[in-house]
């Protein structure tokens, strides 16, 4: 395979080298689709549906969030995981017993695996 010669003198493809995006067979039915959406005012994600309650767990999910980010800033990755992971899952109605277990083997397996597995320092 040869590429179409280029009028640069340090060897770089021109730009007919390149494939053309809009001539590709998947680039037309997604903007089509585009096309329906606007003309047909597709939403899926509208505010306005959104309840009390749904709304207060986002609140809170983002308050567990930001605690999350500091406390693994102050003290370390697995006491940070630990609340995250146990706050959502007491948040999203999980009992107590499996929340405290899933909390912990997920804080301490994802410590494992990005700091011995994938050498990915986790601690501050």
């Amino acid at each position: 395979m040869q590429l179409p010669s280029s009028t640069a003198v340090d060897g770089t493809p021109g730009p007919s080298a390149f494939p053309r995006w809009d001539l590709c067979p998947g680039h037309g039915s997604l903007r089509d689709h585009h096309r329906h959406r606007r003309k047909n005012k597709i939403t899926y994600f509208d505010l306005k549906s959104i309840t009390k309650e749904n709304g207060i767990a986002i609140l809170i999910s983002l308050v567990l969030f930001v605690a999350f980010l500091v406390v693994w800033n102050l003290f370390h990755y697995i006491a940070a995981s630990l609340i995250l992971s146990l706050g959502l899952g007491l948040l999203y109605k999980m009992k107590p017993v499996p929340a405290v277990i899933l909390a912990v083997a997920y804080s301490v397996s994802t410590y494992l695996v990005f700091s011995k597995v994938l050498n990915v320092m986790l601690d501050f």
